[in-house]
């Protein structure tokens, strides 16, 4: 059924929190940037 590797969750839901904080880190600055040009 699987065609990746397995992966131990620990690993994977690591790496989902480093990518959420950095889309945060992203969005926050982007809104910092767009915000007062509405």
């Amino acid at each position: 059924m699987f065609t990746k590797p397995f992966h131990p969750v620990g690993e994977s839901g690591h790496s989902k929190l480093l990518s959420l904080r950095i889309n945060l880190k992203l969005i926050r600055i982007n809104y910092k940037i767009v915000g007062p040009t509405f």
